[in-house]
């Protein structure tokens, strides 16, 4: 799987992302809010070529209308598995809620890449593959039992965490 968060509709973000599908092509992509921000240009294209592959959630500047757009749902939140992990998604950072150990939580927004366990939960902020705030747009990738924080040009690991 791989896990993208806060495109704002940004053509270079999108070229970014297509090239991590087509060098991984992932079972799943896991799209984390702020997606087209009003554009409807490369983000949109390849938004709608990946659909049927897609899961997402809205974040603070995705309208209403783009679901229709894009075709695909943008609820609040959303649960998929991996491995036997539930795989948590949401815009926003994670309030103080008790996870059960082994659960996964992603969120975005902030446009700062983070990786960590805490009390047996991992938590992961892909960062922004158009807009990074800590200099180095990334994404994040489930590969086997890897998690990891990649860097959104070379595709070098950046932080990884076993699950």
């Amino acid at each position: 799987m791989l896990v993208f968060s806060d495109l704002h509709g940004d053509d270079k973000g999108a070229e970014r992302m297509e090239k991590a599908i087509e060098k991984y092509s992932p079972e799943r992509i896991l799209l984390l809010g702020d997606l087209l921000d009003g554009s409807e240009g490369k983000t949109l294209e390849v938004i709608r070529r990946y659909s049927g592959f897609i899961l997402a959630v809205r974040g603070n500047c995705d309208r209403a209308y783009e679901e229709e757009t894009m075709n695909i749902p943008l609820p609040e939140h959303n649960v998929c598995t991996y491995e036997g992990h539930d795989v948590h998604m949401q815009h926003h950072p994670p309030y103080p809620i008790a996870y059960p150990p082994g659960d996964i939580v992603l969120f975005g927004h902030t446009h700062v890449k983070e990786l960590y366990s805490e009390k047996g939960v991992i938590y992961m902020n892909p960062g922004s593959i158009s807009y990074p705030r800590d200099g180095r747009p990334s994404y994040g990738l489930f590969d086997g039992d890897i998690l990891s924080l990649r860097d959104g040009d070379s595709g070098e690991t950046l932080k990884s965490l076993a699950l």
